[in-house]
């Protein structure tokens, strides 16, 4: 009696155990969604489909962990049933190796979900200025708008991500565009500040109203003064109007290291030194003081690294 007891009893925490064992898909699902590369591979080579949690592991695995399945046989362009690729997981988190990639084996960049939205316009949501910069290269179309006619240009613009913008523009990204509600990308800039103005003025208003509160509302306050900064450099760079801080053009960066430049120009011989200096750069403008001049180049010591040769020079005003 006691010894079928002990047997039943080993039957039945075997049972358990057994039924307690993840899947191979369960495994890689698992694995996808912690980037773990070895377990992985082990659930692959255990039997489950690679294409099943690829798009997981392109958004929150590493390169490493991307290939092991593109290797075990997925489909780069495999997409769920609202359309998303591997591709634009990647893009959304700015995984700029993990879309290099893909890219590299083929995924298509321009691709679209059921509203859509490609890795590129997902890319700008998310302010995920280089992936753009990559994606445009390799022929994702700056102006490819969404089923509501919305357009990179006018998501990177509405959320005030100014880098991206100036990528976009770079790029030859359409500011005329409209989308279905007749909006450009300028008119979702000044609805954003509009709105970020309107949270600032009741954020004070409540302080005003409850000064005792005061310290509920400061996070309010420095967070719309920050968006209302980044609106107005955004919608700044819609209208032009940042090209107008520039003075006279003066030449071009020669050559760059580190904060020591040398600028080429025909006006240079006209500056004397300490002349006060921006140098337009793909990233933003550099302040730089001339320390020296030569016939027709001169030496300069920029605030910050960043220029390269050919950037524009202009005085500042």
């Amino acid at each position: 009696m006691v010894k079928r007891s002990f047997i039943t009893t080993v039957i039945l925490l075997s049972s358990a155990v057994y039924a307690q064992q993840p899947s191979p898909q369960e495994r890689l699902s698992q694995a996808a969604n912690t980037g773990n590369v070895a377990e992985a591979k082990a659930a692959v080579k255990a039997g489950a489909n690679p294409n099943q949690g690829f798009g997981s592991m392109a958004t929150y695995g590493g390169v490493k962990a991307v290939r092991t399945l593109v290797e075990a046989g997925a489909d780069v362009n495999s997409a769920t049933s609202g359309g998303w690729t591997p591709l634009m997981g990647a893009a959304d988190e700015g995984k700029l190796e993990t879309v290099k990639y893909l890219v590299s084996k083929k995924a298509n960049v321009n691709a679209k979900t059921g509203q859509g939205r490609t890795a590129a316009i997902r890319a700008a949501y998310h302010d995920r200025a280089e992936v753009i910069e990559f994606l445009l290269s390799k022929g994702a179309n700056v102006n490819e708008a969404d089923s509501g006619g919305v357009t990179a240009l006018m998501l990177a613009a509405q959320a005030g991500h100014e880098k991206t913008v100036k990528v976009l523009l770079a790029a030859g990204a359409d500011k005329a565009l409209k989308s279905a509600a007749n909006k450009t990308a300028l008119n979702y800039a000044q609805e954003s500040l509009t709105s970020h103005e309107r949270g600032l003025k009741e954020a004070k208003d409540s302080i005003k109203a409850n000064p005792k509160a005061a310290s509920s509302y400061e996070f309010s306050v420095k967070l719309y003064q920050d968006r209302i900064a980044q609106a107005k450099k955004t919608i700044a760079l819609l209208t032009g109007a940042d090209k107008k801080s520039l003075g006279k053009l003066v030449g071009k960066v020669f050559s760059a290291d580190g904060k020591k430049l040398t600028i080429t120009g025909k006006n240079i011989g006209d500056l004397t030194v300490g002349t006060k200096l921006v140098i337009k750069t793909a990233n933003g403008e550099i302040s730089a003081t001339i320390s020296e001049i030569l016939h027709s180049k001169a030496k300069a010591k920029a605030k910050k690294d960043g220029a390269e040769k050919g950037d524009a020079v202009h005085l500042a005003k």
